[in-house]
C-alpha cells in the first residue's frame, strides 16, 4: 500500500553510471510501482554529470559502480552525508567478443606477440588492468599490450564487440549489457578483484525524505534480489 507521506506523486531524478543504471531502472519501477513515486534514471558516464550536478542541475539520487568516484562526489559537497548504501558488488573479469576468436582463457595469453588490448580510463574500470595483472606479476606484459584507451565502460564494451581489441578487463556481468556482443573469461580467485556499486542521495534534493527511502528499499530483499539478476553480488 501507498503511504500517506506519498499520496502526491512525487519524481526523482537519479543520475547513474551506464552498467549500474540497469539494475537501477528495474528497481525504481518497481519500486515507483509500488509507492506512487516516479523515478527517472539518467544513464551516462559520471565525469560527464558530476560536473552538471556540480553546476547546480536538479537531481536527487547518484550510482557509480565504485565507491571511489562517490568519494569524489562527496569531497565535492554532492553527496548527502550518512546517505550512501552499497547495493553489491561486481569481480573482475576478462572481455572478449563474442566467439573469443583470439582464444583468450587467461592473462598468460597477453604474452602472446599481436595481442591488442583495451583498457578503460574513466568511470569505474580505471586502473582496474593495473590492479589485476599487478596481482599475477604481468603488469609489464600486460601494458605492452594496451593498444586503445575508452572513456568508461559503454566504450570499453564497444572496443571488444566491434572487435576492435582482442580482450579487455572489465566485470564478470558485462555480458548482460544490451546491444554488446560480448563473452566474459573468469579470472581465478587469486587474481579477483572486487569493487563496490553505491547509491547516494545528492545534497539538496527537493525530496530527501523520499529519496532516502527508496535507499533503503534497494538493499531489501526485494533491491538486492534485482541487483542479483543483473549479475551483481549481494549480501
Amino acid at each position: 500500500p501507498r503511504s500517506a507521506a506519498m499520496s502526491e506523486t512525487v519524481t526523482l531524478t537519479a543520475y547513474s553510471a551506464l552498467v549500474p543504471a540497469l539494475p537501477l531502472a528495474d528497481a525504481a519501477a518497481r519500486f515507483g510501482a509500488e509507492h506512487g513515486v516516479r523515478i527517472e534514471v539518467k544513464p551516462g558516464r559520471p565525469e560527464k554529470w558530476l560536473p552538471a550536478l556540480k553546476a547546480g542541475a536538479p537531481a536527487d539520487l547518484m550510482s557509480c559502480g565504485a565507491e571511489f568516484l562517490l568519494d569524489l562526489a562527496e569531497a565535492d559537497g554532492l553527496v548527502e552525508p550518512g546517505t550512501r548504501v552499497g547495493v553489491g558488488h561486481r569481480k573482475a573479469a576478462l572481455i572478449v567478443p563474442k566467439g573469443n576468436p583470439a582464444g583468450i582463457s587467461g592473462l598468460t595469453d597477453f604474452a602472446r606477440p599481436g595481442l591488442r588490448m583495451g583498457i578503460s580510463v574513466e568511470g569505474c574500470s580505471l586502473g582496474l588492468w593495473d590492479e589485476v595483472a599487478s596481482r599475477a606479476g604481468l603488469r609489464e606484459q600486460v601494458r605492452s599490450k594496451i593498444t586503445r584507451r575508452a572513456g568508461g565502460c559503454g566504450a570499453l564494451l564497444g572496443l571488444v564487440s566491434r572487435a576492435e581489441v582482442d580482450a579487455a578487463i572489465g566485470w564478470s556481468n558485462f555480458d548482460q549489457v544490451p546491444n554488446f556482443e560480448v563473452e566474459v573469461v573468469p579470472l581465478p580467485s587469486e587474481l579477483m578483484v572486487f569493487r563496490s556499486t553505491g547509491v547516494g542521495v545528492v545534497k539538496g534534493s527537493a525530496n530527501r525524505a523520499v529519496a532516502e527511502r527508496f535507499v533503503s528499499w534497494l538493499v531489501s530483499a526485494s533491491g538486492r534480489d534485482i541487483y542479483r539478476r543483473w549479475g551483481w553480488e549481494v549480501a
